[in-house]
């Protein structure tokens, strides 16, 4: 079994690496280069751009993988728990027993701080 994650994990591996290929977004035989220390006011020059690039050696931009606020919702909504709690709080209402629902407002308290909580986790990350 654990053979078999290996190879799934090595194959989907293998598959990014042939996507950053095909895109050309990876050189695998980086050559050397001379490292400097530019002032930063000015950068690097024309010249030393076009050797780093030439060279593999750039900085490629990583994909944001933020959620939105939609799914954040969605996610802290719809789960097991307030699942059971859904279904405990209508067979409380069919049998009448309505006092019984003094649950109901924690479940809902907990719900929403969780959303509140990721939300802000979401926007700082965003920064």
């Amino acid at each position: 079994m654990a053979k078999g994650q290996k190879q799934g994990k090595e194959s989907r591996w293998r598959k990014k690496e042939s996507e950053r290929k095909e895109t050309g977004r990876h050189n695998p035989e980086k050559k050397k280069i001379q490292r400097v220390n530019p002032d930063y006011r000015y950068g690097l020059t024309k010249e030393q751009i076009k050797e780093r690039l030439d060279g593999g050696w750039t900085n490629i931009e990583v994909d944001a993988t933020s959620v939105t606020v939609k799914e954040i919702i969605k996610k802290n909504v719809l789960t097991y728990f307030n699942l059971i709690f859904a279904v405990l709080t209508v067979l409380l209402c069919l049998v009448g027993a309505i006092r019984e629902l003094s649950f109901l407002p924690i479940v809902v308290i907990n719900t929403v701080v969780g959303i509140i909580q990721e939300i802000r986790a979401k926007n700082i990350l965003e920064k």
